[in-house]
């Protein structure tokens, strides 16, 4: 349940990061460069093409093309779903963790 937990907070965080990202690009114009992160501490630059058009993984290995302010809209809704599902692990976690105090206060009386 912890290690959920973690990817739903990762998750979360992903969420953030690609909303600033996509904010920002509404500020910029096709042929404005970038760098852009491919991994393992390496990047590229890239010209942007266009600023009207975002690639958005709606599940099941689909994605969708939208535009900027739908892509901010929907990011924003499957945050809030992960954030309602943090919320209710965090509560079974509490419950686990209190249950596991009183068990162990039991186990310390059955032994005394």
């Amino acid at each position: 349940m912890s290690q959920e937990l973690l990817f739903v907070r990762q998750a979360i965080s992903e969420h953030d990061k690609a909303t600033e990202t996509i904010k920002q690009l509404k500020k910029m114009k096709a042929g404005d460069e970038l760098i852009v992160p491919i991994g393992a501490n390496s990047s590229i630059y890239v010209t942007l093409s266009s600023t009207d058009k975002i690639i958005v993984r709606v599940g099941g290995g689909v994605s969708a093309e939208k535009d900027p302010d739908s892509s901010i809209e929907y990011l924003s809704g499957m945050k809030t779903e992960l954030e309602n599902s943090q919320r209710e692990m965090t509560s079974v976690l509490q419950r686990i963790e209190q249950e596991a105090q009183t068990l162990q206060a039991r186990l310390q009386e059955l032994s005394a």
